[in-house]
């Protein structure tokens, strides 16, 4: 009897061991998902773009998780530009679906054309949602985007340039790869075009390439 007792308790003890190693290791997904934006600006007509992107994979144990081989992941960004006046550019997409432990990519682009001196509120959002467990993943982030013209002189024979008018962000020094005119040069002073964004814990100045000479530093600044 005493025998008969102790294989009971231990194949209940076994059961146990199995629904738990299910709970904690099959039907608990290791995520790997990120959620990205970039931005870049023209300039010419201070077109501003902005994309976003969601991706990545996640790790299942399907032996352990019946329920989850049937179901399926959607990746999903949301990509927004609000202007001063309230009006909303961009949206929610979502990329194609896939099983759970499918690579999944999801990216939306937004092209607004900014306003000099008017300032964009940025929201970017991405997120996954499993069939069977809704979202299980999300990440979110905002900021800010403000179109400037404002004079420059260049730092002796370098291609770095300060802000004739500094307002104390990253615009005031900006540090150029390309010209910041037409025909490629590099002048002593200039009136630029450029974007000063500022979103999750980055903050960039993009100044664009159709400016034109100046003589010297010249204040106000048309649009700070």
């Amino acid at each position: 009897m005493k025998t008969r007792m102790f294989a009971v308790v231990f194949a209940f003890f076994c059961s146990l061991i199995v629904v738990n190693r299910a709970g904690a290791q099959g039907c608990v997904p290791t995520k790997s998902y990120s959620n990205y934006s970039s931005q870049s600006f023209d300039d010419s007509n201070f077109n501003f773009y902005q994309t976003v992107t969601t991706e990545g994979y996640s790790s299942m144990d399907l032996e352990y998780c019946p329920p989850a081989r049937n179901a399926t992941h959607t990746p999903y960004v949301r990509n927004t530009l609000t202007a001063p006046n309230g009006t909303v550019y961009g949206g929610t997409s979502s990329g194609s679906s896939g099983c759970v432990n499918c690579y999944l990519w999801a990216q939306s682009t937004v092209v607004i054309v900014g306003v000099p001196g008017y300032r964009y509120t940025l929201d970017v959002e991405g997120w996954v949602h499993c069939s069977v467990a809704g979202i299980f993943w999300q990440v979110t982030s905002s900021g800010l985007a403000r179109f400037v013209q404002a004079y420059y002189y260049r730092d002796d024979s370098s291609r770095t340039y300060h802000r004739c008018n500094p307002q104390g962000d990253a615009c005031d020094t900006v540090y150029l790869v390309n010209s910041p005119l037409p025909d490629r040069s590099w002048p002593q002073y200039g009136l630029f075009n450029a974007v000063y964004t500022d979103i999750g814990v980055v903050a960039l100045c993009i100044v664009g390439t159709h400016g034109v000479r100046a003589d010297t530093c010249i204040k106000p600044d048309p649009h700070p």
